[in-house]
């Protein structure tokens, strides 16, 4: 939710954004134990050349569809991804 308080989500409707995709994790993930990988971060992927530079959808992700017509853009939502990390040892 900390992006949404940022003002980014992945996807806006008239000119609100929302947080609609996520990616759920295990419990088991949330733990940092040694030698195990770990939940570090979420990210938005909301790169420029997956927006909108004009008209009603500015700022918005580069929709494929307007109706009928064929935009060319990759989706009406922006991907997340997340970060895995693993802590080892430090002689490792």
């Amino acid at each position: 939710m900390d992006q949404l308080r940022k003002g980014n989500g992945t996807l806006a409707h008239k000119d609100n954004w929302g947080l609609f995709d996520q990616i759920l994790v295990s419990k088991s993930l949330l733990n940092r134990k040694r030698g195990e990988f770990f939940f570090f971060r979420e990210y938005i992927y909301n790169k420029s050349y997956l927006t909108e530079y004009t008209g009603r959808f500015k700022g918005y992700p580069m929709r494929t569809w307007e109706g009928n017509q064929y935009r060319g853009g990759y989706s009406d939502h922006f991907p997340v991804y997340t970060v895995f990390l693993r802590q080892t040892n430090d002689n490792q």
